[in-house]
């Protein structure tokens, strides 16, 4: 029973917090909930790269040219960033960025992922973000939003157009203070 419970709020629960609770609670029973995510159509697996020191939304650092995997970035105080892969194990999908990065706040972070589609299709992005982001895909800039918010799934629909195979996105994530993450479905 109690299973039943907690995977239908993992599901359907309208509050975050209370998915991830309940995500928790099935995890602490042994079962996996890898799926849930998947199944809401959040992409799950990205590379990641920060922090750089700033809150700027308009500043620019070279992820932005470019996804070079083994590039090396200056980053705070001289910290060397590198991308890493990251697997999203938020039950809805979200990335904590302040649990991951050090220093958390007043920072850039750049997430990568590529997406393969077997024909040529318009499409949503659905994104949510802590605070402003600034998405590419295939090179492009598609969406573009000097926000100061909390995330919430769904903030944002970006309407974009996929070609037939690879596809990369680039998210650029702008914090100000309190809280950083995003998702994107």
């Amino acid at each position: 029973m109690a299973r039943t419970i907690y995977r239908r709020m993992a599901v359907e629960s309208p509050i975050v917090l209370q998915a991830a609770r309940a995500g928790d609670g099935l995890r602490a029973m042994g079962d996996s909930v890898d799926d849930v995510p998947r199944n809401m159509g959040f992409i799950s697996r990205w590379k990641l790269i920060g922090p750089f020191p700033s809150s700027d939304f308009n500043a620019v650092f070279p992820p932005e040219s470019a996804y070079e995997p083994g590039a090396e970035y200056e980053g705070f105080e001289g910290a060397k960033l590198r991308w890493t892969d990251l697997v999203i194990d938020h039950v809805r999908g979200i990335v904590e960025l302040d649990r991951i990065l050090k220093p958390n706040e007043q920072i850039i972070a750049y997430a990568y992922t590529v997406l393969d589609v077997p024909q040529a299709m318009s499409a949503q992005l659905w994104l949510g973000s802590d605070d402003g982001a600034k998405v590419w895909v295939n090179g492009e800039v598609v969406h573009s939003n000097n926000a100061s918010r909390r995330v919430k799934i769904d903030n944002d629909k970006v309407p974009v157009n996929l070609v037939a195979g690879r596809n990369t996105i680039l998210l650029k994530i702008v914090q100000g203070g309190s809280g950083c993450g995003f998702c994107i479905r």
